[in-house]
């Protein structure tokens, strides 16, 4: 239930993204998420005073997590049990540094806070000798990537440390919405 779309997101879209995180990053504008891990800058890249400034990457990004996940969806719920009205969480930014980041083993809906997600994904805005790490199987770092896997525990995954380069990933998740 692990699936793998390439070429999704343009080598353009890719690289503003990063030159978005990395001014932010370089102008202290960003404001890290501090875990006890050896994580990388978490960033919500549009915060709310800016989706206007950024609507257009925003409408794009929105417009491909809601075709990747349809597909998905067409595929693994051909039934319908999972909700047609979803909410899409926050686009995040991560930068990992070489040799000093990483995000180790863990599933994204590990506690109350988190317990709304119910699909994932992980995009790669660079190519990176860095992947994710599932228990069967490692997923290479490929810009314009994007992985889409239920958040459960059956999925534990871990965002392997790059050695040579920045590695620069996004996520985001589909919600189950408030009410129908």
């Amino acid at each position: 239930m692990v699936e793998i779309y390439d070429n999704v997101i343009g080598d353009v879209v890719c690289d503003q993204l990063i030159e978005i995180l990395d001014s932010k990053i370089e102008s202290s504008e960003a404001t890290p998420i501090v875990k006890s891990w050896k994580g990388g800058l978490d960033v919500d890249i549009f915060d709310q005073f800016e989706l206007e400034q950024y609507s257009e990457i925003s409408d794009y990004l929105t417009s491909i997590v809601k075709s990747v996940g349809g597909n998905y969806l067409e595929k693994y719920d051909p039934k319908q049990f999972l909700p047609t009205k979803v909410e899409l969480e926050q686009f995040r930014v991560k930068r990992y540094e070489p040799n000093e980041q990483m995000f180790p083993w863990h599933i994204d809906n590990g506690n109350l806070r988190h317990s709304k997600r119910f699909l994932s994904f992980l995009f790669y805005l660079n190519d990176n000798e860095a992947g994710t790490e599932f228990e069967d199987f490692t997923v290479e770092a490929k810009k314009g990537r994007v992985v889409v896997f239920p958040p459960l525990w059956m999925f534990p995954h871990q965002g392997t440390m790059p050695t040579k380069t920045p590695k620069y990933i996004m996520s985001t998740y589909y919600h189950y919405a408030e009410s129908d």
